[in-house]
């Protein structure tokens, strides 16, 4: 499964800053590989997916940064025949 969310680029720059102690700056490359660090650790800790009441495994694809916004790519773990899924996730920092 396949999962996008869509942030407001300052929200999430000051949210990862605050929990990771760092200073961290979307639209700037030579930050690229700390904010992919930061991310890929974030989503592992806050989101969840559970389907026919199992957690899935959640992998961090990856970003894209737009001017005022950052889309974050995920996806889970195949499933075959999901009945029921549920998701839970905090992003909001």
């Amino acid at each position: 499964m396949k999962l996008q969310d869509v942030f407001f680029l300052d929200d999430l720059e000051n949210g990862l800053n605050a929990k990771y102690a760092k200073s961290l700056h979307f639209n700037d490359a030579k930050f690229k590989s700390q904010l992919n660090e930061s991310l890929k650790n974030y989503s592992a800790e806050y989101f969840k997916l559970k389907t026919n009441n199992k957690f899935l495994t959640i992998n961090f694809v990856g970003y894209e940064e737009d001017h005022e916004s950052v889309n974050i790519y995920l996806e889970s773990e195949k499933i075959d025949n999901p009945k029921k899924s549920r998701g839970s996730g905090q992003f909001s920092l």
